[in-house]
């Protein structure tokens, strides 16, 4: 009864049977209780953390049960409210809907991914049941629609919201020339009313968003404008944006044997062969389109890009520099900077460009989880726990992340929000080195030493020659009374990292020949940023 002793009212007791029954692994037991504890109108975080585990352990079937009755619970919970006024319970519910939401729209992407069409559209609909004007759900759930071939349903969907797109392509239509010039306003010849009706015709499945039928108009034409250059290049970028690169290479291959020295051919040519990941000779194209024209915007940013693909990030952050200086809100620029910055571990500069990308785009989780990770690295704790805190709201069973957060409250020496998060992100991903060490060193500062040792022990066999856990893990058993064991472990350590002079010291003590305590180690500054550069997608 201990733990339970503190718990004074019936929610709480909920909330603990609820986290209780997850760590036990009985998902669809804590399913029923999570219901139970949102009928009580207790919306709590830890009922929100326990409610991102349950999620994960469901079945489909049971998921789609269990929101059904949240759904319920909540629109009735709402008309109570509307009814009586009780802007108390209101926040709570509406930070619970939030959460619930961005639940529902996690899995419906994932569905889609495995082209589960109906089974998307099922947790879609439950999502708008929640939230009709959702301009997010409205779009995926046209998506679905549409890859379904529910076509009608598609379409009304579409017209009740049709600007929602993901965040990459969305930038790219706002800032790339290849797609800001893409209207195909080609000049009318005169005395050519087949190719002038075909253009017409173009133009109009364009603004339909059917361009692989507007390619198909536009083809026709060149048999009679086989010398309209900017008919092909219009032909060009359209193929770009279809993502038919060997096409879109062809057209402006021959374009560029016609007209060497035009910079804006050179730069889609140059694009061709970044997309076919051909980055020499995209970088030999740009180098010369940006002598002949030093001052397009679009070439510097292409020519840094082209330099990060092939790890040259200090020309990439040079061009991107270039790029940014003229067009210093650039979205698009300012994300492959940071990128660039990242890479070349220039962490305040990253911050900067990553505080302006999250106020231009805000709740954007990829900026969230970049400039998160950047205050970590610059060792802004109270900042990164703000930003990962708000990417939870969207993200809520990330275990990336949750790791991250979990740093941030051990090094703020939060112990207990430490161990929730970190053990939260372990049970999530278990087999995480970094995620071991850091909940196998909360236990060893914490004086948990059993704790420690068997975390330390399950990092240590996934990476048998990393010194630090080596270090933490020999400490452990010290701790413990098993001082023969700590002092092969000790010298596993040192082994593999005779110049630390810390494990010097520490092999010093638990051999005898010095006096003093014995000091653990935090993961090495390299070893974070190789794990968590990993998961910044930022490009």
């Amino acid at each position: 009864m201990g733990e339970h002793a503190k718990i004074r009212n019936i929610p709480d007791l909920l909330s603990w049977a609820a986290y209780e029954d997850i760590d036990e692994g009985l998902f669809k037991k804590a399913s029923h209780t999570i219901v139970s504890i949102v009928r009580a109108f207790k919306y709590e975080s830890k009922l929100e953390s326990s409610l991102s585990i349950c999620l994960n352990g469901l079945s489909y079937d049971d998921y789609i049960v269990f929101v059904k009755e949240l759904v319920k619970e909540i629109e009735l919970t709402q008309k109570i409210i509307d009814h009586f006024d009780r802007s108390d319970q209101a926040e709570r519910v509406n930070r619970f809907t939030a959460f619930l939401l961005s639940s529902l729209r996690g899995m419906a992407e994932s569905l889609l991914r495995l082209k589960k069409w109906k089974d998307a559209i099922t947790v879609l609909k439950e999502a708008l049941n929640l939230k009709p004007n959702d301009s997010d759900i409205v779009a995926l759930l046209g998506r679905a629609y549409l890859e379904d071939e529910n076509l009608e349903k598609s379409k009304t969907i579409s017209q009740t919201d049709k600007v929602i797109k993901d965040r990459g392509r969305a930038i790219e239509r706002q800032s790339r020339p290849t797609g800001a010039d893409i209207t195909v306003e080609v000049k009318e010849k005169s005395g050519d009313e087949f190719a002038s009706r075909k253009i017409a015709e173009a133009k109009s499945l364009i603004e339909q968003g059917k361009q692989s039928e507007a390619i198909e108009c536009l083809d026709e034409t060149l048999i009679f404008r086989h010398d309209d250059e900017e008919l092909q290049i219009r032909i060009g970028v359209l193929y770009l944006l279809l993502e038919e690169f060997d096409k879109a290479l062809s057209i402006f291959k021959r374009l560029n044997e016609i007209f060497p020295e035009d910079s804006r051919t050179l730069n889609y040519l140059g694009d061709s062969y970044k997309h076919l990941g051909q980055y020499e000779k995209a970088e030999k194209i740009f180098k010369r389109a940006y002598e002949l024209n030093p001052t397009q915007n679009v070439i510097s940013y292409n020519l840094g890009c082209v330099y990060c693909e092939l790890n040259q990030f200090q020309n990439g952050k040079y061009f991107l520099e270039k790029a940014k200086e003229s067009s210093p809100d650039d979205l698009l620029i300012l994300t492959q900077l940071s990128v660039a910055y990242i890479k070349l571990q220039l962490f305040q500069e990253a911050v900067e460009v990553l505080e302006h990308l999250n106020k231009s785009v805000p709740k954007d989780i990829n900026f969230l989880n970049g400039l998160g990770t950047m205050y970590l690295f610059t060792n802004q704790y109270e900042q990164s726990i703000r930003i990962f805190e708000e990417y939870n709201e969207f993200r809520p069973d990330d275990p990336r992340v949750l790791m991250k957060l979990g740093i941030a409250y051990l090094n703020l020496k939060q112990y207990k929000n430490a161990k929730y998060t970190l053990k939260n992100a372990n049970f999530l991903e278990p087999d995480n080195l970094i995620g071991l060490s850091y909940l196998g060193l909360l236990y060893l500062i914490t004086e948990q030493y059993q704790e420690a040792k068997n975390s330390l022990e399950k990092a240590n066999k996934l990476k048998p020659d990393e010194s630090t856990t080596l270090v933490n893990l020999a400490k452990s058993y010290y701790e413990l009374g098993h001082i023969d064991k700590s002092k092969i472990i000790m010298g596993s350590a040192y082994e593999f990292d005779k110049d630390n002079s810390e494990i010097k010291r520490n092999l010093e003590i638990v051999l005898g020949r010095l006096q003093g305590e014995l000091s653990y180690l935090y993961p090495k500054p390299d070893i974070l940023f190789r794990e968590f550069s990993k998961d910044l997608s930022l490009n």
